[in-house]
């Protein structure tokens, strides 16, 4: 689902259509005010047009540098720039902690490596698209990266289930020697139910 989005159209046909539409309509009412301009050359009205013109085109060109200025890699500003790369951030420290964290705490759970291996990865690409804003991989890229992160999960859920039926049979297993030690120390005629009891147990859904 991360990748997802590369390979949905950003608008639909009919936004086109009208995006399209109204480019046309701006063209046709900039001829027509070109033909109001060349009109009133000359009167008080269009050197009032121009003044203002200058004075408009100055604020714009200060404007224009001032966002210049203030972009940082490609951002328009310093906030949208933190807002990408802190989520980046977060993304990736999230994955680095718990990895190093798996590693101490679930050291036999390969899987949950995997998945945070992928999740850094994910980090990752959010570094490269923050830093590289302008240079976006191809679909062709994002395609194979969705096969690869699809398989690659894949593997983790098996070996997760794998680990998963393993750590079962291994309690299982110690119900089976706890049961075989309390039967031993059980009184004479108490066997039998207490037998029944480990029974149900190890049936029972862990």
């Amino acid at each position: 689902m991360f990748y997802s989005h590369k390979f949905v159209a950003p608008h639909s046909k009919e936004y086109k259509t009208a995006q399209k539409n109204h480019i046309n309509s701006k063209k046709k009412r900039t001829k027509a005010l070109n033909l109001v301009k060349e009109y009133s050359k000359g009167s008080s009205e269009y050197n009032n047009y121009l003044l203002a013109k200058i004075e408009t085109d100055k604020a714009w060109e200060k404007l224009k540098n001032i966002k210049k200025s203030e972009k940082v890699f490609g951002f328009r500003s310093l906030h949208d720039f933190l807002e990408r790369f802190g989520l980046a951030c977060f993304i990736f420290i999230y994955g680095m902690f718990n990895l190093i964290r798996s590693f101490y705490y679930d050291q036999k759970n390969f899987s949950s490596k995997l998945f945070h291996v992928f999740v850094i990865s994910v980090g990752f690409f959010y570094f490269f698209w923050v830093f590289n804003k302008f240079q976006d991989f191809s679909k062709f890229t994002y395609f194979l990266v969705t096969i690869f992160s699809a398989s690659f999960l894949a593997l983790g859920v098996y070996l997760f289930t794998k680990y998963k039926q393993s750590y079962i049979n291994s309690l299982k297993g110690d119900i089976r020697e706890i049961s075989r030690f309390t039967v031993l120390n059980t009184k004479p005629g108490k066997q039998k139910e207490m037998f029944s009891m480990f029974d149900k147990l190890l049936k029972s859904k862990l």
